[in-house]
């Protein structure tokens, strides 16, 4: 094709058409010059074709890791929808007296309800290597990038909560409770309801177990708030990233 080219290159100019043989190197070049920008095209639509392909992968990957991080959340939320309702039942006995009378195989549990804190730790390997990496960028979509953000900061916050939740349990309500119930007992199912009655019937006068029993019920009450807004920007994140790939299809 070049050798072509330069054939009839040559045979204008040996005719002395030099009219022509501009007017024939413009459109030489002008052939050129398209055959690179349809390359580029072509290289460009390739390119856009496969970060299209990495992000559907993406998004399929972010999809699976939020309905795993949904399964825990709903797991936390209804431990401490436990806790409250040990708490509940404690205030209620602490205000009227009236023992609990529970079955030798409730006080167990029971107690763990009152001691116990749980803590969101789901994993997120693909959002955090894409957070770190720069890679949220493979993502088309401003709304997904959005509500991933959003997420993140409704996680930390929830997050902080449960520290403090954990921190006022262990700090306080566990060494008060351990002076008046026997633990070891209570984990190897050995307490009786009327040792459990009677050890209530103890804290009563104390001012200081009335508070504490309120402070438990503020401290889950509000933990189990922020832990239902991270539901809630975990429905919007699912919603968002199952339009985006049925766009896609």
């Amino acid at each position: 094709m070049i050798s072509f080219f330069r054939k009839i290159r040559q045979k204008l100019l040996s005719e002395n058409r030099v009219t022509r043989y501009l007017i024939y190197a413009i459109g030489e070049i002008a052939l050129v010059m398209i055959g690179i920008l349809l390359a580029l095209g072509v290289n460009n639509w390739n390119q856009d074709r496969i970060s299209r392909a990495r992000e559907e992968i993406i998004l399929q990957g972010l999809y699976q890791e939020f309905e795993a991080a949904k399964v825990e959340l709903q797991a936390d939320l209804t431990a401490r929808e436990r806790y409250l309702s040990v708490s509940s039942a404690l205030q209620h006995n602490h205000l009227t007296g009236e023992p609990l009378n529970l079955p030798t195989d409730s006080i167990k549990p029971f107690i763990l309800g009152l001691i116990s804190t749980r803590f969101y730790s789901t994993g997120h390997p693909i959002l955090d290597d894409l957070s770190s990496s720069g890679g949220l960028e493979l993502i088309q979509s401003d709304s997904v990038k959005l509500l991933l953000g959003e997420y993140i900061e409704e996680k930390n916050r929830y997050n902080a909560v449960e520290e403090r939740e954990a921190k006022f349990t262990y700090e306080q309500l566990y060494p008060f409770l351990s002076n008046s119930i026997n633990l070891t007992y209570v984990y190897n199912d050995m307490m009786m309801p009327d040792e459990l009655d009677n050890s209530l019937a103890s804290m009563q006068s104390n001012n200081q177990y009335g508070s504490l029993i309120y402070f438990r019920m503020q401290r889950v009450s509000t933990a189990r708030a922020y832990g239902i807004r991270v539901e809630e920007a975990i429905g919007r994140v699912l919603s968002q990233i199952e339009s985006e790939l049925d766009g896609k299809l």
